[in-house]
C-alpha cells in the first residue's frame, strides 16, 4: 500500500522548508539570484538547489504512472471511489477536469498531472488522439461525459468514430463494428454534437496521423512517454519548466549575441576547471550579475561613492572593474605577455573573454582568467594595487599548471 496515499504535505510546510535552505544558501542575506535560477542544472545557469515543490510533484506523478502501468493494484477503486469517476485508467489519459469533491492529496495529485501531461489541439492527430469521455473539452448538459456501456465496447477516442475523410461514422456503422447496442442513437447523436467545431474542421484535413495508447508528458517542449520517464527525470522536467533568465543573461546575450550552446558552456566552465571554489564563486557572481562593484554597493547606499578605487575617476561596474580601468587593462596585458614569453601562447584577452570566460580556449586559459578575476577583486576588497607579481604568487599557491 502507498502510505503517500494519504499523505499530504501542507505547502506552509514546504515554504518553511525552503526558506530555511536559501536562508543557508545565502547566509541570512539577501537573494542574490532568483529562485527559478538557483534550482537548475549547471548548464543552466543554476546551483542545483533543490526544489520541493518540484520533488513533491515528481513523487505524485510517479504514482499516476504506477496507476497507468499496473491494471490490477488494489488501491485503483479507492481512488475511483473518492474521486467519483468509473474508469481511472481512462480519466487519467484524457483531457479531464479535477473533481471539485476528491480529497486534498488527490486533488494535488490531480493537479500536478494535468500540468505535466503532454495536452495540445493543434493537428488532426492530436484530435484523433482524444478521449471522449471524460474529457474537459466534450460536455452534454454542461457536464463531461461517460457512457459506459460504450466505453466497455471500446469506443473510446476520437478516431473512433471517425472515417477517412474526416466524417463522423453513422451510428449503425458504430454498433456494426464495435457489436454494440442500436438503443443508443441519442446519445451518440449528443456526443457528435459535443465535438467542438475547430476540432471538426481539423480532422477534415489531409495529415498523416497515428493512434496509440501511449500516455505523453511535456518534456521541456518534448512530447515523451511517461512511462520512459523515471521520478529524476520527472523532477528534472519540471524544475526546467520554471526557468527563468536572470538581467545579466539577457544584457549579455544582447552584448556578445550569445546563443545556447555558449551559455551552456560559459556555465559549465568552473565545474570543469580545477580552480578553487572562490574562482568558481566569482564566475558565478559575473555571469549573474552581482559582483559586489561600488556601483552596486553605491545604489544599496552601502558605500558613499560608486567610483573605482583604483583609477579613482570611473564608475566601477564590473565590465570598468575586470576589463576596462586602466589599471586593469595593464594586468591583462601584462598576463598576455608572461603567456607569450613562458608558454608561447600568443592571445589577446577581450572584454567578452575576461568577463564570461574563453569558451574556445583550453583550461589553462581559462583557470588563468578565473584567478586573475580572483586577484582583482581581492586587491580591490583588501585596496591594493594591482600588479602581475601579486598575480603570478596567486597561481603559483593555487597550483595553476600548463598542460603538457
Amino acid at each position: 500500500m502507498y502510505v503517500a496515499a494519504v499523505c499530504q504535505i501542507p505547502k506552509k510546510l514546504v515554504k518553511e522548508v525552503e526558506g530555511l535552505l536559501y536562508e543557508f544558501l545565502w547566509n541570512g542575506k539577501t537573494h542574490k539570484v532568483k529562485t527559478k535560477v538557483v534550482i537548475q542544472e549547471y548548464e543552466n545557469g543554476g546551483c542545483k538547489m533543490v526544489d520541493l515543490e518540484a520533488m513533491i510533484k515528481a513523487q505524485q506523478i510517479k504514482m499516476i504512472k504506477r496507476l497507468l502501468a499496473n491494471e490490477n493494484l488494489l488501491w485503483k477503486p479507492t481512488m475511483e471511489a473518492i474521486i467519483g469517476i468509473s474508469n481511472l485508467d481512462l480519466f487519467l489519459r484524457s483531457n479531464f477536469l479535477v473533481p471539485k469533491n476528491a480529497s486534498n492529496f488527490y486533488t494535488a495529485v490531480l493537479k500536478s498531472w494535468k500540468e505535466f501531461k503532454y495536452e495540445t489541439f493543434n493537428s488532426k492527430e492530436d484530435i484523433l488522439n482524444q478521449y471522449l469521455w471524460y474529457n474537459a473539452k466534450l460536455k452534454i448538459t454542461n457536464k463531461t461525459i461517460y457512457l459506459k456501456s460504450f466505453d466497455d465496447c471500446g469506443i473510446r477516442k476520437i478516431a473512433d468514430i471517425t472515417n477517412e475523410d474526416g466524417s463522423f461514422k453513422s451510428y449503425n456503422d458504430v454498433c456494426s463494428i464495435f457489436n454494440t447496442a442500436t438503443t443508443n442513437a441519442a446519445s451518440y447523436a449528443k456526443v457528435v454534437k459535443a465535438i467542438p467545431t475547430d476540432w471538426k474542421e481539423l480532422i477534415k484535413k489531409r495529415e498523416i496521423y497515428v493512434i496509440d495508447n501511449n500516455c505523453y508528458v511535456n518534456n521541456n517542449g518534448d512530447k515523451t512517454e511517461l512511462q520512459n520517464m523515471d521520478q529524476k527525470s520527472i523532477y528534472k522536467a519540471l524544475v526546467i519548466k520554471k526557468l527563468d533568465r536572470s538581467a545579466a543573461y539577457k544584457k549579455y546575450t544582447a552584448t556578445y549575441n550569445l546563443d545556447e550552446d555558449e551559455w551552456k558552456s560559459i556555465y559549465l566552465m568552473p565545474h570543469t576547471l580545477p580552480i578553487s571554489n572562490k574562482a568558481k564563486e566569482m564566475h558565478y557572481k559575473i555571469v549573474h550579475g552581482y559582483v559586489a562593484t561600488n556601483h552596486l554597493l553605491y545604489k544599496m547606499d552601502i558605500m558613499n561613492s560608486d567610483v573605482c578605487n583604483f583609477c579613482k575617476h570611473c564608475e566601477q561596474t564590473a565590465f570598468h572593474l575586470f576589463y576596462d580601468c586602466n589599471h586593469v587593462k595593464r594586468l591583462w596585458l601584462a598576463v598576455e605577455q608572461w603567456l607569450t614569453r613562458e608558454y608561447g601562447i600568443d592571445l589577446k584577452f577581450c572584454a567578452k573573454d575576461v568577463l564570461l570566460g574563453a569558451v574556445e580556449k583550453n583550461n589553462f586559459i581559462n583557470s588563468v582568467i578565473c584567478y586573475a578575476r580572483l586577484y582583482i577583486t581581492k586587491c580591490k576588497i583588501q585596496d591594493k594595487q594591482i600588479a602581475i607579481e601579486g598575480f603570478l604568487n596567486l597561481i603559483e599557491n593555487e597550483g595553476v599548471l600548463y598542460p603538457i
